[in-house]
């Protein structure tokens, strides 16, 4: 099975979108709900905070647990496709969405939705980093042994000692 990181994005963007729209209007603890489970994927589906469930509901219904398992499996499956399989999400971004959560029916509030964001923003800033100083250090490299005979020499000279 390919995995499509364009629907992957869009669908991570979708429930941050949700997220920071919550946590904007004051409603940290608001949960995302999916609708349309039938389709899978993306495909018309819409994220909204859920009406009659709550954070530390104690005697959720199975319709609300079953709910907030496909909002969570579908956050999930997004950020598994942009990291290209479960083995390689960072321990950080796995830390963050608290997978210990998963498939037990609770909810993925706001706040949640944002932490996980947060700490992929900032594997995505690191790599960035990683990224623009090896580029930096192979453009170094370059400058100082140009492929000349000199530098050849140079180079050479330096491998035997």
């Amino acid at each position: 099975m390919a995995l499509d990181i364009n629907a992957s994005l869009a669908t991570f963007k979708m429930f941050t979108d949700f997220a920071q729209q919550r946590v904007d209007a004051g409603k940290g603890k608001a949960i995302a709900r999916t609708n349309n489970a039938e389709a899978g994927g993306l495909a018309g589906r819409t994220i909204t905070a859920a009406k009659g469930d709550w954070v530390g509901n104690v005697g959720r219904l199975k319709t609300n647990q079953r709910a907030n398992n496909d909002a969570r499996t579908l956050f999930r499956d997004a950020i598994v496709g942009m990291f290209g399989g479960p083995d390689k999400i960072p321990e950080s971004v796995r830390d963050a969405m608290k997978l210990s959560d998963f498939g037990k029916g609770k909810p993925l509030t706001a706040r949640r939705i944002l932490a996980v964001k947060t700490a992929v923003d900032q594997v995505a800033e690191a790599e960035r980093q990683a990224e623009a100083k090896m580029n930096d250090c192979i453009a170094e490299s370059k400058a100082h042994f140009e492929y000349t005979k000199e530098g050849k020499e140079e180079g050479d000279k330096r491998i035997d000692t």
